[in-house]
């Protein structure tokens, strides 16, 4: 048996062990049924900076949400100091650490599609430790011999989900949560409530072998496996003679294009998506209106979209291979459009034109030093469960990440979109050899 408080944090677990959090639901200590103590702090910021069990302490220094460094000591004698190397604008990019803070001992991680570190070797690629996982997280550790090891002999504490475990208390830490991989949950509710699911405890979404996650707030999804799950869907029922022929026209490349890349595989074409029938969401002064506007754009597209297949309006357009007719479909861009550009009609619907939206990439200025602006597509799939029908995708190209997420979270307000829009296109086969 396990106890919460009120907050929905867990309290004691069936071994006895002991929770205690702070006012933003951060684990500040934890008392082991064993005797251990382990105490943590962090920062404003909410990243853990400190750790200590008895005369044992270690520190945590941080670039942004990415881990950068760990310097730990005992009875006050330095033991490691191992910087991460990492890509400092992609989370769980760490690809190596410098042992004992020298720059010439490196070891490197080796991971899976699903940022499981599974071996660590060193500067002349031999393997030093593997590890092995149950399907929620429970690590095995090796050594290169293979033999069992209790703890790891190389002092390495990234492994699942590239994410830090705590050899003590048997966690992981996620930034925003830590995660119990014997029981398969988060020890605290969902810091984004009901948007991350109804289930606030769950791991991502009960499909570790699908999913992962990298703060401990919504599961992500790689691209490879995206695809493949996006193709079987599909193109399942074809022959193997017919998928091999579709799974070379390209699909695979174009899921790679980010956003704007899951937007186009699943209307059917490598070019940007038709932008004619769009609708913005109105401006608002505060998060209640906000959302208001959202539903009732969307609901606009929804209208639009029953309105297509009343009149049968993608009849003319060639539908995916081994489908009946082409449908009309949802989805949604945001970007900066800025007040001169802003144009909408007197049906509600945006008037947009490649000159806004080039390759769908939205632009400012013109002719020469035409500046590229941020913006984010989404695929609205309506059949998933509500909160993972907007499917859409980090930017920065090294490192995407496919994220599957409700509309509240896709909608979130950021600094960098002004504008949004919902629109409708007929899906459409548009792949050539």
């Amino acid at each position: 048996n396990t106890t919460r408080d009120a907050k929905g944090n867990m309290t004691e677990d069936a071994e006895g062990n002991k929770y205690f959090y702070d006012l933003d639901n951060r684990i500040n200590e934890i008392r082991m049924n064993g005797g251990d103590t382990v105490e943590m702090t962090y920062d404003a910021l909410g990243r853990r900076v400190f750790r200590k069990n008895g005369s044992d302490e270690t520190a945590y220094l941080w670039w942004g949400d990415q881990e950068t460094s760990e310097h730990a000591s005992s009875a006050g004698q330095p033991v490691i100091q191992n910087d991460l190397w990492a890509h400092p604008t992609a989370l769980n990019k760490i690809c190596a650490r410098a042992v004992d803070g020298s720059k010439l001992e490196i070891e490197y991680y080796h991971k899976n599609y699903l940022d499981h570190v599974y071996a660590v070797s060193d500067d002349s690629g031999s393997i030093v430790e593997h590890y092995r996982y149950s399907a929620f997280g429970e690590v095995e550790i090796y050594s290169a011999a293979g033999v069992k090891l209790a703890v790891s002999a190389i002092e390495n504490s990234i492994t699942w989900n590239s994410r830090r475990f705590d050899a003590d208390t048997g966690l992981y830490y996620y930034k925003y949560r830590h995660y119990a991989a014997q029981l398969g949950r988060w020890l605290g509710r969902d810091p984004i409530e009901e948007r991350g699911g109804i289930n606030l405890y769950f791991f991502v979404a009960n499909s570790p072998l699908r999913y992962w996650d990298v703060c401990g707030l919504s599961a992500k999804i790689s691209p490879d496996q995206f695809y493949q799950e996006w193709f079987e869907e599909n193109f399942g029922d074809l022959s193997e003679e017919e998928q091999e022929k579709i799974d070379k026209k390209g699909m695979r490349d174009t899921v790679k294009k980010e956003c704007i890349g899951l937007t186009c595989i699943n209307l059917g074409t490598k070019r940007r998506p038709d932008i004619q029938n769009c609708y913005f969401v109105k401006k608002t002064d505060n998060d209640i209106d906000r959302k208001k506007a959202i539903d009732e754009a969307l609901k606009k597209a929804k209208d639009r979209r029953d309105e297509m297949i009343e009149d049968k309006e993608c009849k003319r357009c060639k539908p995916f291979p081994g489908k009946k007719e082409s449908v009309p479909v949802i989805f949604s861009i945001r970007f900066w459009m800025g007040k001169k550009r802003r144009s909408e009609r007197g049906d509600g619907t945006a008037q947009l034109s490649a000159s806004v939206i080039a390759n769908g990439r939205p632009v400012s200025g013109g002719g020469r030093g035409q500046t590229m602006i941020p913006f984010d597509y989404g695929f609205f799939d309506e059949s998933a469960p509500i909160d993972k029908q907007w499917i859409h995708a980090n930017h920065g190209g090294r490192g995407m990440k496919v994220k599957l997420s409700s509309l509240e979270d896709f909608s979130e307000e950021l600094m960098n979109f002004d504008t949004q829009v919902f629109c409708v296109a007929c899906q459409k086969w548009g792949y050539r050899k």
